[in-house]
This record gives C-alpha cells, sequence and structure tokens, in this order.
C-alpha cells in the first residue's frame, strides 16, 4: 500500500518489523486516548459529517448553511460518542467523554474553515468523493512497472476527494493527527510518497481527464492545510489566502512536475529494495524515542567521539 512504502522509505528495519514481522508494541497505560484510536475517531467523525453534508446538499447541487454543517458534525458526533463509550476503554469513562468533545470541538473549528472557504474563495471545489479506494472494494489497484522486472500493484485509500463546479479540476485531501509541519519537506526528499500515489491512481482510475490541482494534509490538531504537494497557480482561486512563493507546499507547474518525476523514482527504487529483501538498518529518518521498535534495533544516530 501507499503507506507501507512511506515506511520503507523512513527507515527499512522499521518497514520489515511493522510490516513483514507484525511486531506490536503492548500500549502503556495512560490517560488518554490511544493515538491510533484517536486519529481513527477523528477520521470517522470528519468522514461521516461530510457524508451527510454531501448526501443532502453537494449531491444536490447546494453549497450548506453554517446550521446546516453544525447539525451534520453533531449528528454524526452523537453517533460516534455513544458507541465509543459503549466500547468502553482503559480511559474512566467520565475522562473518554471530555476527550471525545475535545475532538468534537476541533472537527467544529475544521469545518467551519471550510464554509469559510466555501463563501470566501473566488471559486469552489466541492467534497464529492470520501475514503475512495484502490485495489480495494472491486476497484482496480494502481500498478506501477518497474523497469525490466514485474508491474506491481499499490493500494490506498483518500480521505477526501474535492472536485471544482465544472469537475476540470480536482484537489485530495488527506486527515492526518500526527506532526505535519515537515510533510513538505519530506515528500521533497522522497521520504513521503503517498501523495503522489494518491494523485497517481485519481489520475488514472477516476478523473483521467481533470487537472489534478495537488494533494494537501489537513493537520487536524494545528486546524490548518499548509503541507502538501499541489500546483500554485492553479490552486489559488481556491483558497480564501493565495499562497507565496515561500510556501514550498505550492509550486510553480514545472517544478510539480520535476518533484512527480522525483517521487516516481523513488517509489521504483523502493520497490526494487523490497523485492530483493534489502531491509537494512540504514534509517533515512529515524524516530529516536519515538519508534515502538527502538528497544529491538538499538540504533545509535548520535554522532561519536
Amino acid at each position: 500500500s501507499a503507506t507501507y512504502l512511506d515506511d520503507f522509505a523512513k527507515c527499512p528495519w522499521r518497514f520489515f518489523a511493522k510490516r513483514f514481522l507484525q511486531l506490536k508494541e503492548e500500549p502503556e497505560e495512560d490517560l488518554e486516548i490511544d493515538p491510533r484510536r484517536r486519529g481513527s475517531l477523528s477520521h470517522r467523525l470528519l468522514e461521516e459529517s461530510f457524508a451527510r453534508l454531501i448526501e443532502n446538499f453537494f449531491s444536490r447541487g447546494n453549497f450548506p448553511a453554517p446550521d446546516d454543517t453544525r447539525a451534520a458534525l453533531e449528528a454524526a458526533f452523537a453517533r460516534l460518542r455513544d458507541e465509543a463509550l459503549a466500547e468502553g476503554s482503559r480511559v474512566p469513562r467520565v475522562l473518554l467523554a471530555d476527550q471525545l468533545e475535545r475532538l468534537r470541538g476541533t472537527a467544529q473549528a475544521l469545518l467551519e474553515q471550510e464554509q469559510a472557504a466555501w463563501s470566501e474563495a473566488p471559486a469552489r471545489l466541492i467534497p464529492r468523493h470520501l475514503e475512495w479506494g484502490f485495489g480495494r472494494g472491486g476497484r482496480p489497484p494502481l500498478t506501477l512497472d518497474l523497469p525490466g522486472g514485474p508491474s506491481l500493484p499499490l493500494t490506498g485509500a483518500v480521505d477526501r476527494i474535492d472536485v471544482s463546479e465544472d469537475e476540470g479540476r480536482f484537489l485530495l485531501i488527506d486527515y492526518k493527527t500526527s506532526k505535519t509541519s515537515d510533510l513538505a519537506r519530506e515528500i521533497r526528499e522522497g521520504l513521503s510518497l503517498q501523495l503522489w500515489i494518491y494523485l497517481r491512481a485519481v489520475r488514472r482510475l477516476l478523473y483521467p481527464r481533470a487537472e489534478a490541482l495537488g494533494g494537501l494534509y489537513w493537520d487536524l490538531k494545528e486546524t490548518k492545510k499548509d503541507q502538501g504537494m499541489a500546483r500554485r497557480e492553479a490552486i489559488q482561486d481556491y483558497l480564501k489566502k493565495k499562497p507565496t512563493a515561500q510556501a514550498k507546499s505550492f509550486l510553480k507547474d514545472e517544478d510539480f512536475e520535476a518533484l512527480e518525476a522525483r517521487l516516481e523514482a523513488a517509489a521504483i527504487d523502493i520497490l526494487q529494495r523490497i523485492l530483493r529483501g534489502d531491509f537494512s538498518l540504514t534509517p533515512a529518518q529515524c524516530l529516536g524515542p519515538r519508534c515502538e521498535y527502538r528497544e529491538i534495533c538499538r540504533y545509535d544516530d548520535k554522532p561519536r567521539n
């Protein structure tokens, strides 16, 4: 899958431990929702809120009013809150309820940002597809041809695809509950291939005649969308504030195309190394104390005297 390639790009050995050996870290006792569960709940809350808006408004050619957007969020939150509380958790019920309310508050801030963009941007992008998957659910995978080798299938799921009102352009949105401030740099360095893979899949399998505006990560903690890879000139009409030349995620067309070529070369190199069984302990980006496998590999990236 697309996320597998990102794992390998950052650390081949961590990829091997996680994806092949399937080693799992025992969860620590905590009074906070597990980060993976928190991310899943945030994704589902936004997905269900947008699903209601698509069904009741966007699919009918209408845009929701602020009250409609809030109502969609409240309905989705009520269902997920009841489900989460019924499932139980290591977190005491009263603390769990409070943390769920915080997730709702974050989702509300995100939806208010979207509401403002629909109202204030010169042109509109309409949420059209949620959790659009390829290589699953009966849809074909994206295939990548290796030089002198096989064509390998890639799978994935895009959190959201927005399209222009004439369906001539599209933008990918991927939700992130983890840190996003370094993602534009990681994309440029070939350490994050996910958005590029998603863009190619949507272009080939869903909108072959539309122009790709690019893809952006939506930071669910900081409530911002400024990391990713996007065409600066093409996307600016759909933003409230035009991106500057200093915004590393927003590129001139020629730079965007050059970046795509570098990411394709990086993806091919990763797939060839996986086929060779090259899982060496040579991380391009060591997570250090944040890595769940740090007690196994004992990698030390500190300079030696």
